[in-house]
Formats: C-alpha cells, sequence, structure tokens
C-alpha cells in the first residue's frame, strides 16, 4: 500500500538510538519518510517479518555502522536482506569499528547530521511524498488531455461553387450527419457565406468520416456524400435547368 511506502530503512543498533535520532529528525524536516524501527514496529509485531515487508517498501537502508551494530543480529539480518533485495546500501559510520568488505567502498563518516543529511538526498532525490504528487498531476493533466481531445468542438469545413461557372455560392444549407444518418448535435446545419466558404461547429469526438448534404434553392441536392474530416470538404452544386425548376404540366 501506498502508506507502507519508506523513502530510507534506517538500519541501527538500538544502543545508538540517540546518535540516530537526530538524522531521522532532519530527514523527516526534509520531507523524508524514513523506517525507524523504535518508532514503527508496535509491541507484539512479528519483527523479522514486519522487517522485510519494511525493507521491501524502501528505496534504500542506510546502515548505521559501529562497534554496537556489529555486535546486533538484528542489523545484519536488515543489511543482508537488503542487499538480497538489490537495494543500496550506503553506510554512515558513528565509530571506527572495521566495515564489512561489501561496504568498503560505499561509507560516509561524519558527526554533522546535516552532512550525512545531504548525502542521503543526493542519493534519494525527491521524496516519495514530492513524486507522488508529481505523478498525480502529470496523471491528472493526461486524463484532462484525453478529455479535452474527446469531448472538444471541431469544425467541418469547406467551399461551395457553381459548377459551371466555379464562382461560389453563398446561402447554401450544409447538413452534417453521422455515417448511420444520426445529426452529431447542436450544429450540425450551417450556410454558406461570402465567398461560399462554411464551417460547421461539431461537438466531440470527431469522427474519421460524416456524411454531408448541400442545398440550395434553384441548385440540385448533392448528397448526402461519405467525407473524411481530415481535411476541408469542398463541392460544386449544378444549377436546375428551366424545365427541371418548372411545374409540370396537366
Amino acid at each position: 500500500m501506498i502508506a507502507d511506502r519508506y523513502d530510507v530503512f534506517i538500519s541501527y543498533s538500538r544502543k545508538d538510538a540517540a546518535l540516530v535520532q537526530p538524522l531521522v529528525d532532519e530527514l523527516r524536516r526534509r520531507g523524508y519518510r524514513p523506517f525507524f524501527d523504535s518508532q514503527e514496529i508496535m509491541i507484539g509485531d512479528d519483527w523479522k517479518p514486519r522487517l522485510k515487508r519494511s525493507l521491501r517498501a524502501s528505496r534504500v537502508l542506510l546502515l548505521c555502522w559501529s562497534a554496537n551494530a556489529q555486535a546486533s543480529e538484528i542489523v545484519h539480518f536488515e543489511y543482508s536482506a537488503a542487499e538480497g533485495l538489490v537495494k543500496p546500501v550506503p553506510t554512515w559510520l558513528l565509530d571506527d569499528t572495521p566495515l564489512p568488505p561489501l561496504h568498503q567502498s560505499n561509507w560516509s563518516r561524519s558527526t554533522n547530521v546535516s552532512a550525512i543529511a545531504d548525502q542521503v538526498q543526493d542519493r534519494l532525490g525527491w521524496p516519495l511524498r514530492r513524486r507522488r504528487l508529481v505523478l498525480a498531476g502529470i496523471v491528472f493533466l493526461l486524463v484532462l488531455a484525453v478529455f479535452w481531445n474527446y469531448y472538444r468542438r471541431w469544425e467541418m469545413s469547406g467551399e461551395v461553387k457553381d459548377r459551371v461557372t466555379a464562382i461560389p455560392l453563398d446561402g447554401v444549407t450544409v447538413t452534417v450527419t453521422t455515417l448511420d444518418g444520426h445529426p452529431l448535435g447542436e450544429g450540425e446545419t450551417g450556410k454558406t457565406g461570402s465567398p461560399g466558404h462554411y464551417a460547421v461547429s461539431l461537438p466531440g469526438p470527431k469522427p474519421a468520416f460524416v456524411r454531408i448534404e448541400l442545398r440550395k434553392s434553384e441548385y440540385d441536392p448533392e448528397g448526402p456524400k461519405r467525407v473524411p474530416t481530415a481535411r476541408p470538404y469542398s463541392d460544386f452544386l449544378v444549377k436546375q435547368s428551366a424545365a427541371s425548376s418548372s411545374p409540370s404540366s396537366p
């Protein structure tokens, strides 16, 4: 669970608690979440499974090494388990006790708690809390972008001309429907203006194809035609002949 995640697991001997506590406090002040067993493990907890879970949930193990730590079965268990989990194990030397062989080149010695905290911070980067906030922000923006692209309005545009003269025609009614003939919503019908351009505003999501029908008095109707929405759609209208536009004789 997210609540069980830690930035750094503090491995130390309880006999060194007074030396280690200021570092724990400094890390917390900087926004990091350390696992410090004296404050995390409750009376009655089965400590080995609890330590293993916490190690697995920690980004690094900080080994606070001393004569007391060397004599501690729990400390040996902790850093051995961390190595088995392939966790980084930086080491803070509290005295001159020789290090285990695997940690000879990965240690720091300082009585300045702030300097040790600086080194831990350099290794960890942002605290988990900040990482979660940034990740949540990124996820929110991605979801917002998906909704925006899905639901935002779009335009179907183009131009209509007289087929014979190629003169742009104004006043042409442009009706846009889905491929199954259903209107796309408010704004599915528009008219061409001068010089013959139209732009019909439509609700999202934008389909790959629509049907367009063009109508103007004194011209033969065009459509409905299946057209792609990726580019403007232009067409021509044919003027009706005098015979076809006049009433039929009884």
